[in-house]
């Protein structure tokens, strides 16, 4: 299948959540990555209620691998990798997470309208990363803007949202991105248990408009992730 194919794919799968998909490591996806098929994970603790949506938070290929199975649930998976692979060492890797996106392509619904799922990367922030001349510096960050707001999911049906992770940990960037959906019903869930948690109390305006501005100067001019890092 062509990279135009797969993103088609994706898209009836994330049927009325498409506009949300990131299409970068689509468009992107160079001629040699061979496809991963994901292994099916156990989903049996996902909300069944159709007014639960769900943000993954995990490393990328195991997300997409949540995000299939919670496809066969009804939810609409919707990749958003806001970022592009490098031609030299990355800091954010990268290949895996376009192999697994083009074999995860043949185990989707051909259409889907229920709730979505945003399948995230937790390693997005390249935490611990070395940093060189010859990196490519593909690190990224959520913000509000790559996500419904909490109006749009209410006129939707949509009444809780659920963050699933391991042992309450994902990004901060993630919990700023969603301080303004708290007239919902926010949760955390355990991605190996579907335990849930109380959803961590939000930042000040103030400390999250800084957190905010320093993400926002690592985007490129067209609001997307990567460039070669130079150090003069």
């Amino acid at each position: 299948m062509s990279n135009e194919a797969i993103f088609a794919t994706w898209s009836a799968a994330a049927g009325p959540w498409a506009q949300w998909i990131k299409a970068s490591l689509f468009a992107q996806a160079p001629a040699g990555v061979e496809p991963i098929t994901p292994a099916p994970r156990d989903v049996s603790w996902a909300p069944a209620a159709a007014d639960t949506a769900l943000v993954v938070d995990l490393p990328g290929v195991e997300s997409i691998a949540f995000g299939c199975s919670l496809a066969s649930r009804g939810y609409c998976p919707v990749p958003a990798f806001n970022t592009s692979p490098g031609t030299t060492a990355e800091v954010v890797k990268t290949w895996d997470i376009m192999a697994a996106l083009l074999g995860a392509a043949p185990l989707l619904p051909q259409s889907n309208v229920g709730p979505p799922a945003f399948l995230l990367d937790i390693k997005r922030t390249g935490q611990d990363a070395p940093l060189t001349d010859a990196t490519f510096d593909n690190r990224w960050f959520v913000f509000k803007s790559d996500l419904p707001s909490a109006q749009r999911l209410r006129e939707q049906g949509i009444r809780r949202l659920a963050v699933v992770c391991r042992e309450g940990r994902f990004g901060f960037d993630l919990r700023d991105a969603l301080a303004e959906h708290r007239d919902l019903e926010l949760s955390v869930l355990d991605a190996q248990t579907g335990s849930a948690g109380p959803f961590p109390p939000p930042a000040s305006g103030v400390v999250r408009m800084f957190r905010t501005f320093g993400r926002l100067l690592r985007r490129n001019m067209d609001g997307s992730f990567g460039r070669p890092i130079s150090h003069g």
